[in-house]
């Protein structure tokens, strides 16, 4: 905690943003509870070490695998965990952005990967997919900051 605070000193954020999951998820877990526990303890040290910063949690993409169809769809547990962090950022009173829902949910990541914005592998975006989840993201902070200033006004 002490070299966070020492952190906090020489660089004040605005902003923290974390963005965990996709390694955690897999087919057959439903309870993520041990892990947004473990997560919502980070939160809890950020805000202690960072008292001024807003924090963004991120909840996991999508992540597709194969089905019995031989169609691609969202692999299970991926909205388990995505609900799970949604309840969690709740329960800390942080902000949370449904990345799994911005990418088009289910079956979203085949689709970006037929256009070139993820691997193979189904699981990981590249460089353009990483740019254009980017862009939403950059749209959905800016608009949040002219809502704000909207209503201060």
């Amino acid at each position: 905690m002490e070299t966070l605070r020492s952190f906090a000193t020489v660089r004040p954020y605005d902003l923290i943003i974390l963005h965990y999951g996709l390694n955690v998820a897999n087919e057959k877990q439903k309870d993520y509870g041990g892990y947004t526990s473990q997560l919502g303890k980070v939160i809890d040290q950020m805000k202690q070490a960072y008292p001024h910063a807003s924090i963004l949690v991120i909840s996991m993409g999508d992540r597709d695998k194969r089905g019995s169809d031989g169609q691609m769809h969202t692999m299970g547990g991926v909205k388990e965990m995505v609900s799970y962090e949604r309840k969690m950022a709740s329960d800390h009173h942080v902000a949370f952005w449904n990345l799994y829902e911005a990418m088009g949910g289910d079956g979203s990541l085949a689709k970006m990967t037929e256009k070139k914005q993820a691997n193979l592998d189904y699981t990981h975006i590249n460089f353009a997919g990483g740019r254009y989840l980017a862009e939403l993201l950059f749209d959905v902070l800016m608009n949040g900051k002219s809502n704000y200033e909207n209503r201060v006004r």
